[in-house]
């Protein structure tokens, strides 16, 4: 898995995937965005564009994570759900629980808004 993040000019954190998100990429992504959760609020575009699989520990990863942004009075957006990431969403009702957007410029503008 490949995980790159970039601060917009607007102050959003994009994490970009490319790759598996499994048990080691959790890890990885932990260690990567426990620094942009000091911003106040924090607000986090996740670009799933490049996820071709997603397991157990990738979705208790964004569960976590999503807490801990709300906690500190922030944002989360997803965007770039291929047909099987979204159906594994859709599966554990995360649709229900988290923001999806259909692209990035879509879950941009929610974040500054």
């Amino acid at each position: 898995m490949k995980i790159d993040f970039q601060k917009e000019a607007s102050g959003v954190v994009t994490a970009r995937f490319d790759g598996s998100l499994d048990y080691q990429a959790s890890a990885q992504l932990r260690g990567g965005l426990n620094q942009f959760l000091q911003e106040t609020p924090p607000r986090i575009l996740m670009d799933l564009t490049g996820v071709t699989y997603v397991d157990s520990s990738g979705i208790a990863f964004f569960v976590e994570l999503s807490q801990k942004v709300k906690a500190a009075g922030g944002k989360m957006v997803f965007a770039g759900l291929n047909d099987s990431v979204r159906s594994v969403f859709e599966l554990a009702k995360l649709h229900l629980f988290f923001t999806i957007a259909p692209t990035r410029e879509n879950a941009l503008n929610t974040l500054n808004g």
